[in-house]
């Protein structure tokens, strides 16, 4: 019995290797707004969602996916929800927008912004939709911290009912920025995020509808301490296997 334990062992170690090679995380968020277990209203309280200004809501009116969506009417609003992501390349945050807004001539429009952790008011990136009433259009800017870089994408007047996805992915020492598949820039990250916000800011009119919101994280080594836990159990499995077919 005793020359059957190395298979065994070997086993155990084989089973390790090929668990910690294979943790990944792929979707830590996927927000469709659905319910459960988000209901109409406010989303502040919802699923980890706070609102640090301004009125958010989730809706049933309209959505890209399923029946529900969230809301960003006139004013200034704003809702936010802390993760930890785009710290390593392919690492990814996609959205699904439906605008109808209109903003003042020059400032304000609806951003989707990346923060560190605790959020507040500073910014790390993000992408910003501008309504421009000359040319009756949506600008796409990219947030670089507080600065607003002009990706150069116009898109002519969005009728109510069109969504559109934008993407970021982390490329390394930066993140690009893709309207669909299209690629339009890179810009600095400036480290791993730790909150996700959905801002209207000085909306005249309308409304922004987001959906859909996905953060991917392509793969995330396990932390010493949960690693070591993982190991020794598997290994005591391994040694009380061992001790079974030597009796």
């Amino acid at each position: 019995m005793r020359a059957r334990c190395g298979p065994i062992l070997g086993l155990v170690v084989i089973c390790v290797l090929v668990s910690i090679g294979g943790m990944a995380y792929g979707d830590l968020l996927f927000n469709g707004f659905e319910n459960p277990p988000y209901t109409t209203g406010s989303i502040s309280g919802q699923d980890g969602w706070g609102m640090p200004m301004g009125a958010v809501t989730i809706i049933n009116t309209a959505a890209h996916t399923g029946t529900q969506s969230v809301k960003i009417g006139t004013g200034n609003n704003a809702a936010q929800h802390n993760i930890n992501v785009l710290a390593g390349p392919g690492d990814s945050i996609s959205f699904w927008i439906n605008p109808t807004f209109k903003n003042e001539d020059g400032f304000g429009g609806v951003e989707f912004n990346l923060k560190p952790g605790g959020g507040g008011m500073n910014f790390q990136g993000g992408l910003v939709l501008r309504y421009n009433s000359v040319g009756d259009k949506y600008e796409l800017f990219a947030r670089e911290g507080f600065d607003l870089i002009d990706t150069g994408l116009d898109i002519g007047y969005i009728p109510l009912g069109s969504w559109y996805n934008f993407k970021m992915v982390n490329e390394g020492a930066t993140y690009g920025v893709y309207y669909g598949e299209s690629k339009y820039g890179s810009y600095d990250l400036g480290g791993a995020v730790g909150a996700i916000s959905l801002e209207g800011m000085a909306l005249t009119s309308g409304t922004a509808l987001f959906d859909d919101v996905s953060v991917a994280q392509t793969a995330q080594t396990p932390e010493p301490s949960t690693m070591f836990m993982f190991v020794s159990s598997l290994l005591g499995l391994g040694w009380k296997m061992k001790f079974k077919f030597l009796k």
